[in-house]
């Protein structure tokens, strides 16, 4: 077993999104369990499941309680016992970014870097994880050198050849598990031709891991993957590998945050602990029946290893100047003012504004080195994705100003003609204050820290 000479930080973020579990045996009933989510940690050895993170390598700070973010993680995980940490196993199901790009290969990069400090078992991608290209993963693989945690998937080829290992044998006690990772056959965010998610993947070695020289089975299988529960569990038993093994636990990364799913009617039993890294999964399986997940809150603290990582990944993004190379497709609708230019007319609100968050959003960025990275930028400064708004080369109109939500109003100024974006309603704050980045927010609780009239 692994020792505890690093211990274990998590990151990633997995908010599973489904742990599954079903059990061989016509007669075996699965009794529902409903976790509860806590600040605590497992006092007994088990799998820790993460992934889903989406991209998530910190969490936004606008609403509070800040959940998530692999220095919270790391955090979480050096709070369970040495013991209990020694006898457990770490799996990431995949689905670490959502989109591609040069910014979200730097983010993979983190991420794995993450999940070595964190001593890993198995890394299982997932279909997002390939928004970022079959060459790309490629070269991981051919750098690291068969070294490190492994990368595995049954049914992804590249090049008409299996781009990751086809699976890993993990051992937790007397139980021996076997690992592997699937996408969908049919996923459609597949979209490069040399990169394909086969469904009819040469499945002969996992055969062979699972069973026994006398062919019966003598391991359990876990599997994550990408997909609906029914067409992963239709694939798995169209594979053979269902018979093939003692017991199997599907982990699938989900799309809620929905807390435990009982679907003991399909003969599951679901648990889902959410997206974008702010939870963490848990499971006795194959020993014990126990599902859990724990919520990545802030009475975690942040681990400093973790938190490196990620200021690695910021001197990456203002290394490389992505600030720069955001493309713009729209006109501003004038040319702009500044909120000064507002005060000798809109006094009262001009003060409003000048107490709220919103008038230092840049500030906050710069406090937490966040000021070079576009995805964090747009939403603190006016107009990010305007011609004639915010100039990254200047870093200007920054802060979150009054044009911000009413547009340029040069115009209003000079000629008291109405600003052109006019009355707003509460949709408009979610522009930026949306699920992903705030998604504790509601209008009736934050309007009034920043409510003004035209006075």
């Amino acid at each position: 077993m692994r020792t505890m000479n690093k211990p274990l930080m998590l990151v990633g973020i997995l908010a599973i999104a489904g742990l599954v579990v079903w059990y061989q045996g016509a007669n075996e009933k699965v009794e529902p369990i409903f976790p509860v989510p806590s600040v605590s940690v497992p006092h007994e050895a088990g799998f820790f499941i993460i992934g889903n993170d989406l991209g998530m390598l910190r969490p936004c700070g606008c609403s509070k309680p800040v959940l998530g973010g692999i220095a919270r993680r790391g955090a979480f995980f050096k709070s369970v016992e040495a013991d209990v940490w020694q006898e457990s196993q770490l799996i990431c199901v995949g689905n670490l970014i959502k989109e591609g790009g040069r910014q979200q290969e730097l983010k993979v990069e983190a991420f794995l870097d993450s999940l070595r400090v964190m001593e890993a078992a198995v890394f299982c991608p997932g279909d997002k994880d390939l928004l970022v290209g079959g060459s790309f993963w490629q070269e991981i693989v051919a750098a690291r050198k068969g070294e490190g945690f492994p990368i595995v998937s049954a049914n992804l080829t590249y090049e008409e050849k299996l781009l990751f290992s086809s699976h890993t044998v993990l051992r937790r006690g007397k139980e021996e598990v076997v690992v592997t990772g699937f996408v969908s056959p049919t996923d459609n965010s597949i979209s490069e031709p040399r990169l394909v998610a086969t469904a009819q993947p040469d499945v002969t070695d996992l055969l062979k891991a699972l069973r026994s020289e006398s062919g019966n089975p003598a391991r359990h299988l876990l599997v994550a993957a990408t997909g609906s529960l029914s067409e992963i569990e239709k694939l798995i038993e169209e594979l053979g590998l269902k018979d093939a093994a003692k017991s199997t636990l599907v982990v699938l990364a989900g799309v809620s945050d929905i807390p435990v799913v009982d679907v003991r009617g399909k003969g599951f039993l679901g648990v889902e602990s959410g997206q974008k890294g702010r939870y963490v999964g848990f499971t006795t399986w194959p020993r014990g029946d126990v599902l859990d997940h724990y919520t990545l809150d802030d009475s975690y603290g942040e681990d400093k290893e973790q938190a490196q990582i990620l200021d690695f990944y910021r001197g990456n993004v203002k290394f490389e100047e992505l600030l720069v190379q955001v493309p713009r497709f729209d006109d501003a609708e004038g040319n702009y003012a500044g909120s000064e230019s507002c005060a000798a007319c809109h006094a009262e609100a001009h003060t409003t504004w000048n107490k709220s968050k919103h008038a230092t959003a840049f500030a906050a960025l710069k406090k937490t080195g966040d000021e070079w990275d576009p995805e964090c930028v747009r939403c603190h400064v006016v107009d990010f994705d305007r011609f004639g708004g915010f100039d990254p080369v200047s870093i200007d109109p920054v802060n979150i100003q009054c044009e911000a939500c009413h547009g340029p109003s040069l115009d209003h100024v000079d000629q008291l003609v109405p600003t052109p974006r006019g009355v707003l309603g509460e949709s408009f704050c979610f522009k930026c204050h949306d699920l992903a980045n705030s998604p504790h927010f509601t209008f009736e609780a934050y309007w009034p820290q920043i409510a003004h009239t035209k006075k």
